[in-house]
């Protein structure tokens, strides 16, 4: 029997990544989707286990290739989700959770319209912009830019299963 597959959209900063990492933690059989990226590494994330790494050449072949689920361009750089991985854990009987961006949710449900979308709020707007700030290693322009994404993916929340 094929698994389900769960999206989950939350802007940057929200605690997501924190969330989703317990759910893996204490739900063994609940896959997650590893993003490829052609961002450079933030201090001790792991080549495939946080992301695939990628060069923006090797993303735009993947991408030309069919290979990407969805995928966008934000902060100046490419994330996108692995066709095969998704597609490869449903057929295996597994569960399956997507870590993406409102546009990403609403690319991957033209293909699998039964998929949960889950939406995760943050407290406040003044707490998302303390936990940006916290987080260090973003200029006041990547900042502001964060923060505005974010205030717009607030008002695509209700367009969320959960």
């Amino acid at each position: 029997m094929p698994g389900d597959l769960l999206v989950v959209s939350a802007p940057s900063g929200t605690g997501k990544t924190t969330l989703l990492k317990r759910l893996l933690a204490v739900m063994p059989g609940l896959r997650f989707s590893v993003s490829h990226t052609t961002r450079p590494p933030r201090p001790g994330e792991v080549h495939g286990r946080d992301y695939f790494f990628v060069s923006p050449a090797e993303f735009q072949a993947l991408q030309e290739a069919g290979g990407l689920l969805e995928w966008v361009a934000q902060f100046g750089y490419c994330y996108g989700t692995s066709r095969e991985a998704v597609t490869t854990f449903l057929t295996q009987g597994f569960d399956v959770i997507c870590d993406v961006d409102v546009r990403g949710a609403k690319a991957i449900r033209k293909t699998y319209p039964e998929a949960v979308f889950i939406f995760i709020l943050p407290p406040s707007l003044a707490a998302l912009e303390e936990r940006l700030r916290q987080r260090g290693g973003l200029s006041p322009e990547e900042l502001a830019a964060r923060l505005a994404q974010g205030t717009e993916e607030l008002g695509e929340a209700p367009w969320y299963d959960f």
